[in-house]
């Protein structure tokens, strides 16, 4: 009975641990989704003022396209 009891109340703690672990990654990936929609917003915004282009990783010079 005590061997099944501890069982019984680790299987809680995990579950609990999990539970905490799912939340938090669901605040990750929730947090995740506003960056890229402020990523988004930010190249259309640079886009309209400056126009359509291409950034260059080499340089991180934004060439015009054609």
């Amino acid at each position: 009975k005590s061997s099944y009891d501890s069982l019984i109340y680790t299987l809680g703690t995990v579950e609990a641990e999990i539970f905490s672990l799912e939340n938090t990654k669901q605040e990750i990936k929730q947090k995740l989704v506003e960056i890229i929609n402020q990523e988004k917003d930010l190249a259309q915004k640079l886009e309209k003022k400056y126009g359509a282009g291409k950034l260059s990783l080499e340089t991180g010079e934004i060439e015009p396209l054609q």
